[in-house]
């Protein structure tokens, strides 16, 4: 048997084994930083999980010039998955415009493989323009499991929570499939007034609606409640710029603790100001950026 041997799969301490899983650290490092990851030297460093987290850093200071800097680790098809895969995430949680459309364009002319990453860190931007080019994947997707895959990043941002799922799960054509996806994104973006808008389980993404729905949910011990807290928690955690690393230990989601986490939060932030359909990175308006 063949093994695949990825090229930068040793990162610096400081960034720890859990660094980019949402199971575990999210963007949270595991310890202080031993260098300053917002100097030239960071950012122009031969090691690319340096440079990944200096981009990571900049960004999270409102400074997201160098997200661009990342596509040539989400394009080598020998970088570690999760260093690619937290390329691509990134981009698609702190893009503006010009960002997403180099999304846009890797799922219409990138390899296959890459077409479906670049779907499954797409829906973290949940931008209404952007959902049809996830939907025309599944025109290149032979496999059944690769199809589901992409329904299922769309259905998390045009089905509504707990309601029927009308995009997941499809017997139509592939065709079909996106004329149907295509509709749906017109109707929100006319109601919404522009397609710069984001969504999430069917409306206009809402991260004060969401904070009071985790809230809630936590509030709940039945454990049926916490089947898509890993989604909610990539949303929080973006928007907020909370450190959510408590949520889960050893992949087990650890209620209680992001109980902790959620009530400090709203302690600190009694008033609320996110505005709907507008997407946030660590707290800063991106809406409109380009």
């Amino acid at each position: 048997m063949d093994f695949q041997h990825y090229k930068f799969t040793k990162r610096p301490a400081f960034l720890g084994e859990g660094f980019v899983h949402w199971k575990i650290q999210g963007y949270a490092y595991a310890a202080k930083p031993d260098i300053d990851l917002l100097s030239s030297a960071a950012l122009r460093s031969n090691d690319p999980w340096l440079r990944f987290a200096s981009v990571l850093e900049h960004a999270k200071h409102g400074d997201r010039t160098h997200l661009r800097e990342l596509e040539p680790l989400i394009r080598d098809e020998d970088v570690d998955p999760t260093l690619s895969g937290g390329a691509l995430d990134l981009i698609a949680d702190a893009g503006g415009r010009s960002d997403l459309e180099l999304l846009a364009s890797m799922m219409l002319d990138g390899p296959r493989h890459l077409k479906l990453d670049v779907v499954s860190s797409a829906r973290w931007a949940g931008v209404l323009w952007l959902i049809p080019y996830m939907a025309n994947v599944v025109e290149d997707t032979p496999r059944r499991a690769d199809r589901d895959a992409v329904e299922a990043a769309i259905t998390g941002l045009l089905d509504p929570r707990g309601g029927d799922m009308e995009f997941f799960d499809c017997r139509d054509s592939p065709r079909e499939y996106v004329e149907r996806v295509s509709d749906r994104v017109a109707e929100l973006s006319t109601a919404a007034g522009t397609d710069e808008a984001a969504v999430f389980a069917g409306e206009l993404v809402d991260m004060t609606k969401i904070v009071w729905q985790i809230h809630a949910q936590l509030r709940d011990p039945s454990p049926n409640r916490w089947a898509d807290f890993l989604l909610l928690r990539h949303l929080f955690e973006v928007f907020t710029g909370t450190d959510c690393s408590s949520f889960y230990r050893d992949g087990k989601f650890r209620p209680l603790s992001a109980r902790v986490v959620v009530e400090d939060f709203l302690k600190a932030n009694p008033v609320l100001r996110f505005v709907p359909g507008h997407r946030y990175f660590f707290m800063r308006d991106l809406f409109g950026a380009a």
